[in-house]
């Protein structure tokens, strides 16, 4: 860790993630202001691969996510096309969370909960993932 203008300084993935309020805080421009320096590293780590994004469902049910890497969509859609409880679509959508949050972390009281409160929780960030992947995905074009 690095010390700038008095404040420790995360410098890893995990530094910044464990230095997030634990339990969960309602992510509100108070808490964006408060954990700026650990938000810009988790930006400065994802900058080239899409970014962090901040994934609102209604309430006080927000979450900090990654955008899903080509990598990432792969696994999921081979996993859609395996079959069995692999290709369920709640599964599916699970899965492609547990892969892009960042926090709360999945594992966390807080992400269950807001599960068993809203059962269709994890598809409507697995679709705003998805949104989010295909905008930062550009095509180009070259006369030929």
């Amino acid at each position: 860790m690095e010390t700038q203008n008095g404040y420790v300084q995360a410098q890893t993935l995990d530094e910044a993630i464990d230095r997030l309020p634990q339990p969960y805080a309602e992510i509100d421009e108070e808490f964006l202001r408060k954990h700026q320096g650990e938000l810009d590293v988790l930006r400065s780590i994802f900058d080239e691969k899409g970014g962090i994004h901040l994934v609102d469902v209604g309430g006080e049910n927000a979450c900090i996510c990654r955008v899903p890497a080509r990598e990432i969509i792969t696994r999921i859609a081979r996993h859609g096309q395996a079959g069995g409880n692999r290709s369920d679509p709640l599964a599916l959508d699970l899965e492609l969370v547990r892969l892009c949050l960042l926090y709360p972390k999945f594992e966390s009281s807080t992400f269950g909960s807001w599960i068993a409160a809203a059962p269709g929780f994890p598809s409507a960030v697995a679709k705003k993932l998805l949104e989010i992947a295909k905008v930062t995905s550009e095509a180009t074009a070259k006369k030929l």
